[in-house]
């Protein structure tokens, strides 16, 4: 299995018309100066042998663009720390709002599972998920999205527009129905608010 990079993995789903936080892929300091993106922002390394970024100092909030030069340098120190194999710097748009998650995985049986459900550190922490197998159709998904407790209070928070989530997880489907060297694809999390959903981190796991 391969992880794609986090570059690749913003296209793909660029590709599919599922919305994705403004983001810039810096590959040096011109990048950086030429960058035009709304602050704040986060630096995120694009590294395969990188997987707890936090951890190491790989991922970089930063408040306004005097810091952005020197935040730039610093997080390329800390990633070359970890791994030779760097892509690039993702800059990315700081969210604000609420977090989901969208994902897919390959299996034996159904061909794939898309899951929907509770974001970010609460995937794991509340279980709030629900899973489907194909045909993914509008009512599969209507279904999916009344079992996730969760949405129903961001729903109501945001005054979110279900259509365009429905729109995203159909989308999700069909890039899985067309790529099928895809294992795995998490987005998560996929911010919520009154703007409407953005996907912040993608991984995408691909069959060798």
């Amino acid at each position: 299995m391969v992880k794609i990079t986090d570059e690749a993995g913003y296209r793909l789903l660029e590709k599919y018309k599922i919305p994705v936080a403004p983001y810039k892929a810096v590959k040096s300091e011109k990048d950086i100066e030429k960058m035009v993106l709304r602050m704040p922002v986060v630096l995120k390394v694009d590294s395969p042998d990188i997987i707890h970024k936090t951890d190491v100092g790989c991922v970089l909030f930063v408040r306004d663009r005097n810091e952005l030069l020197d935040s730039y340098k610093n997080i390329l120190i800390n990633a070359e720390k970890q791994s030779k194999d760097i892509n690039c710097i993702i800059a990315q748009e700081f969210v604000f709002g609420s977090e989901l998650i969208v994902g897919a995985k390959q299996d034996e049986t159904f061909n794939y599972a898309i899951i929907f459900g509770a974001g970010g550190i609460l995937t794991e922490v509340i279980k709030d998920i629900s899973y489907a197998v194909p045909p993914i159709d509008h009512k599969i998904i209507s279904s999916m999205l009344r079992q996730v407790k969760v949405w129903r209070k961001i729903k109501k928070r945001y005054c979110a527009d279900e259509k365009k989530l429905e729109k995203i997880i159909s989308n999700v489907a069909k890039l899985m129905e067309k790529n099928k060297k895809i294992h795995e694809l998490d987005i998560n999390p996929l911010f919520v608010n009154s703007s409407g959903f953005f996907a912040g981190d993608v991984r995408i796991i691909e069959k060798d």
